[in-house]
């Protein structure tokens, strides 16, 4: 079964745009990509290899540190990249923003560059680590409301307006 659940994930999509405005990923970004054709472009199914532009989109992560690309510190076989890149990406291909998840958060979500970018971590208590889970709401105005859930809450919090 396990081998079954891999090959699925070779056919998911690697991406998504909301109307022409919100980048959805699972990880982030890559100094490959220069615009959505070429995820677009990318023959599926695919299994992921070890670097380039597929696993950074699958496991790069935001990192205020970083100036532009560095190598991630936590031991992961792609890259971290800085709030410049973002904006940069975001602004060469007409978008407003981007959403990615592939970060355990305390709180379940992290705003970054200037919330240009939304981190989603909906894995409640993730290997023990005890983090809140998030969900992201997105209006047809492109308005982002966030829930942030913590474990065994009776009384979630009610969104954050973005």
């Amino acid at each position: 079964m396990w081998r079954d659940f891999q090959l699925v994930f070779n056919w998911l999509p690697i991406a998504a745009v909301l109307k022409d405005a919100i980048f959805f990923v699972h990880g982030g970004l890559s100094p490959e990509l220069r615009t959505l054709g070429q995820i677009r472009a990318i023959q599926r199914p695919i299994d992921v290899p070890d670097r380039g532009l597929l696993p950074d989109l699958l496991w790069s992560i935001p990192d205020e540190q970083a100036e532009q690309w560095v190598e991630q510190d936590r031991g992961g076989t792609t890259l971290a990249f800085g709030p410049k890149v973002v904006k940069k990406f975001l602004e060469e291909n007409n978008l407003q923003s981007m959403v990615c998840s592939n970060s355990v958060l305390e709180n379940g979500f992290e705003l970054f560059a200037d919330g240009k970018l939304v981190t989603i971590f909906s894995s409640l208590d993730h290997c023990n680590f005890g983090n809140h889970a998030a969900v992201v709401t997105i209006d047809e105005n492109l308005q982002h409301e966030i829930w942030s859930i913590k474990n065994a809450d009776p009384n979630p919090p009610m969104p954050q307006r973005m």
